[in-house]
């Protein structure tokens, strides 16, 4: 069961424009994407969908050997995952 803060979170996201998915909150966890919400949090479980690309570059930085302090959203870097990736490659960040 969510705590109200992390209803909030997940209500707030979708008013952001976030995509948000859904599952039955009683039986195995089948996510779906959910266009207009109901909110019914005793029948459904919510969650924020997960950025894939982002999570597919941070394993990818993982295995160049990018340290963790490194790991930024991409939203928070000017040019991105890519840019972090290249400069690990060329050196410029250790």
């Amino acid at each position: 069961m969510k705590t109200v803060q992390e209803k909030i979170t997940i209500m707030q996201a979708f008013v952001d424009g976030k995509q948000v998915e859904c599952c039955q909150a009683t039986i195995e966890k089948n996510w779906t994407r959910v266009f207009t919400p109901s909110w019914n949090w005793e029948v459904y479980d919510y969650r924020i969908k997960e950025n894939m690309e982002q999570k597919a570059l941070e394993l990818y930085a993982e295995t160049l050997g990018i340290p963790k302090h490194i790991f930024l959203p991409l939203e928070t870097t000017k040019h991105g995952w890519r840019a972090v990736i290249d400069a690990v490659k060329r050196g410029d960040i250790t």
